[in-house]
């Protein structure tokens, strides 16, 4: 995985990375093949298929593909792994 940090129009950093996802993983066939992912740490977005060349792109470039991305909308956990997470806030399981 090829990761990138990008400056956003004096809005702040966003990290940009490529996710190729494992074949047995069930995704919308959009993504597939896999997406780039663009993460400004309170907003994430993807951008599929992953553009040729990506890594040589200039941040203007990455820039202007950032606003044709999709906003990812993030979920919190529900039933049993939320209360996983409620119970370890640092993210464990709870095994040493």
């Amino acid at each position: 995985m090829m990761r990138r940090i990008i400056l956003m129009n004096d809005e702040g950093d966003c990290s940009v990375f490529d996710v190729v996802p494992d074949t047995s993983a069930v995704l919308d066939p959009e993504f597939s093949e896999g997406w780039l992912c663009f993460d400004r740490g309170n907003e994430r977005r993807r951008l599929a298929p992953i553009p040729a060349d990506w890594e040589r792109l200039s941040e203007h470039e990455l820039s202007r593909l950032w606003t044709t991305a999709m906003r990812v909308i993030r979920v919190e956990p529900i039933g049993v792994m939320r209360r996983m997470v409620d119970q370890n806030p640092t993210g464990g399981t709870g095994g040493r």
